[in-house]
C-alpha cells in the first residue's frame, strides 16, 4: 500500500460549538520498523486519554526494538496490516487488521486515534483504508470488532461504516471488572 497523503479538517470547540478552522496534512502509511517509537508513544498516550481503549498490556510493554521486527513481519506479512496516519511525522492514529485465531477468514480489528484528533473524520479515513486493504487483500470474508458498549461514538462510526451488531457480552479488562462489549462484524463484498 504506497503511502497517501489527505486532507482533515482541523476542528476545535469554541464556546461549546463546533468550529472549523483550517486543514491539516495528513499522512497515512503502512507501518514500518522506523515507526516503532512513535507506535509505542501513540498508544501509550491514547490509553491514558480514554476509558475505551482495550489492548493487550503486553503490546505496551514491548521494546522499541521488538516491535520493530514485530512491525517488519506485519509488514511482509499478507494476512495483516498496520496502517499509521501521521501529522508531522507524528503518529496520531493507527487501525489494524488481524486474522482472529480461532477463525482465520475473520479479519480482526483495532483502531486508535489520540483524543486531541477525534471529531475530526480521521476515523472514517482510517477505517476505509482498512475495508480497502481487507476488500483486495481476499484473506478475509468478513471484518470483525469489539467495542465498548457505552462508547457511542465508536459504535455510531461502526454503523457509518456498515458494521452490525452480532453480540453482546462482557469482557475483563486489566485493573478494571468485566465491562459489557458490543461484537460487530461486516462483511467483505468481493
Amino acid at each position: 500500500m504506497d503511502q497517501r497523503v489527505k486532507r482533515l479538517r482541523s476542528v476545535f470547540l469554541k464556546h461549546g460549538r463546533v468550529a472549523m478552522t483550517s486543514e491539516v496534512e495528513l499522512t497515512l502509511k503502512e507501518a514500518d520498523e522506523k515507526d516503532a517509537q512513535g507506535l509505542l508513544k501513540m498508544l501509550n498516550q491514547a490509553k491514558q486519554e480514554t476509558d475505551y481503549f482495550i489492548i493487550d498490556e503486553r503490546s505496551l510493554g514491548m521494546s522499541k526494538e521488538v516491535l520493530a521486527v514485530e512491525l517488519t513481519r506485519i509488514k511482509e506479512s499478507t494476512e495483516h496490516l498496520l496502517f499509521l496516519a501521521l501529522i508531522n511525522e507524528q503518529v496520531i492514529g493507527v487501525v489494524s487488521v488481524a486474522p482472529k485465531s480461532e477463525l482465520t477468514e475473520q479479519g480482526e480489528i483495532g483502531i486508535s486515534i489520540l483524543k486531541e484528533y477525534w471529531g475530526m473524520g480521521l476515523g472514517t479515513i482510517l477505517l476505509e483504508e482498512a475495508i480497502i486493504w481487507a476488500t483486495e487483500n481476499e484473506n478475509f470474508n468478513t471484518l470483525v470488532l469489539d467495542v465498548l458498549a457505552d462508547n457511542q461514538r465508536a459504535i455510531h462510526l461502526y454503523h457509518k461504516m456498515g458494521f452490525q451488531e452480532e453480540a453482546r457480552s462482557n469482557i475483563e479488562l486489566i485493573e478494571q471488572d468485566k465491562v459489557p462489549t458490543i461484537k460487530m462484524k461486516r462483511t467483505i463484498e468481493a
